[in-house]
């Protein structure tokens, strides 16, 4: 388990997304106004002030523009690090999964344990699926993206490309949407660090343009990589101390 030491400024990201650790962090609350967190037995629901506070105002515009209620899943674990399962990243209470699909009504019992994840990728992964893929699903993504503390989100290339193609007028928050393999029912939001978090590693900046370039097209071809378990953990900042 990685464990966070020495004092700290509330809510305090240090190093990167995936080799990194979280201080004084904050926990989401498990329902609020627009949202709901769901696999909450993961413990997964802490993240910095900055990345606490996008989550609730994100659900206050679920509310009132319809979108249905937020299905939030994976933030980061109460002092950050590596998870046991599941991802490499989130590791400084900067990153959440959202969950593309939307709740009509809230959801209870085995529905917030096991939620509905809807693909919204056809099978072959080279378009999305027009059968559940909404207005709604765009917007959540532009409002994302729109704010000026994320830095990227991560969505599946074919997802992208459906974006590149939709969008004819400002264009700008396209830049911020990036292709990776998998993200075919929920999108990963990373936040940039906080000005509060000085041991935060910086992110490299994004290439210009929107994205929607050759670079797009590579992407929607290739293979992804065969998982392959690391020959060793990387060596966490000195300000992250490892306990067995």
């Amino acid at each position: 388990m990685l464990i966070c030491a020495s004092p700290a400024i509330a809510g305090e990201a240090i190093g990167s997304a995936a080799n990194g650790c979280l201080l004084q962090a904050d926990s989401l609350p498990l329902s609020g106004d627009g949202y709901q967190v769901v696999r909450s037995k993961r413990e997964r629901y802490f993240g910095h002030p900055t990345l606490i506070n996008f989550i609730q105002r994100m659900g206050h515009t679920a509310s009132a523009q319809q979108w249905g209620t937020l299905l939030i899943g994976d933030l980061s674990l109460q002092r950050g690090g590596r998870m046991p399962y599941g991802h490499s990243s989130h590791q400084t209470g900067l990153d959440a999964d959202i969950l593309f699909g939307t709740a009509i009504q809230p959801l209870d019992g085995d529905a917030l344990s096991t939620p509905p994840e809807i693909e919204m990728v056809k099978p072959g992964d080279l378009e999305i699926d027009r059968r559940v893929w909404r207005t709604a699903q765009t917007a959540m993504l532009k409002y994302a993206a729109e704010q000026d503390e994320t830095d990227r989100i991560f969505v599946h290339p074919a997802i992208k490309a459906e974006l590149c193609k939709d969008q004819t007028e400002n264009r700008a928050w396209l830049r911020k949407i990036r292709p990776w393999w998998g993200h075919t029912e929920h999108f990963h939001v990373r936040l940039a660090c906080p000005s509060d978090s000085p041991d935060c590693t910086r992110l490299a900046s994004l290439p210009e343009g929107d994205g929607c370039d050759l670079t797009l097209a590579w992407w929607l071809h290739a293979k992804p990589p065969v998982p392959t378990s690391p020959k060793s953990k990387p060596t966490p900042p000195a300000r992250c101390l490892i306990s067995e």
